[in-house]
């Protein structure tokens, strides 16, 4: 696996694919969603947004409790201007029981604030603030919306 990072850090994207496919078949069914969720992180980088999407719902049947994949859903179905796509994801992350959910919030309210939707976005930045106080991007956010409405 850890190989598969390096080469997509490279940016040798078939390289990293063929290493992470190589992975998947010698994990744990709980290591499984590292490798898939690294498959996102490929795509994405390489600006293939419905592969990364894939993959990330492919981490999220993995491990469905775990906020972080359908964070990352939601961040590359928002990259694509599938607003209330990337809402849904986000909406998912916040039940989840594992992970940053304040980013989660805060990913939340940056998708309602592109939709034009400035309280329900404020009260997204708000509850990310609540869960962590030190929060900058949230607070920053928070200001931004506050003048919005």
């Amino acid at each position: 696996m850890l190989v598969a990072e390096a080469l997509s850090d490279l940016a040798r994207y078939e390289e990293a694919e063929q290493a992470y496919a190589k992975a998947l078949e010698h994990m744990s069914d709980d290591g499984k969603r590292l490798a898939l969720a690294g498959l996102g992180h490929l795509f994405r980088a390489a600006g293939d947004y419905e592969q990364a999407a894939s993959w990330y719902r492919k981490a999220i049947d993995a491990a469905p409790n775990n906020a972080g994949y359908p964070i990352y859903l939601g961040a590359v179905l928002a990259k694509q201007g599938r607003l209330h796509e990337a809402e849904e994801a986000h909406r998912t992350a916040l039940t989840c029981d594992e992970g940053d959910i304040s980013e989660a919030y805060w990913n939340l309210g940056s998708v309602l604030r592109s939709r034009d939707r400035f309280a329900d976005a404020a009260e997204c930045f708000r509850a990310a603030l609540l869960l962590d106080p030190d929060y900058a991007e949230a607070k920053a956010a928070l200001d931004d919306v506050l003048g919005c409405y």
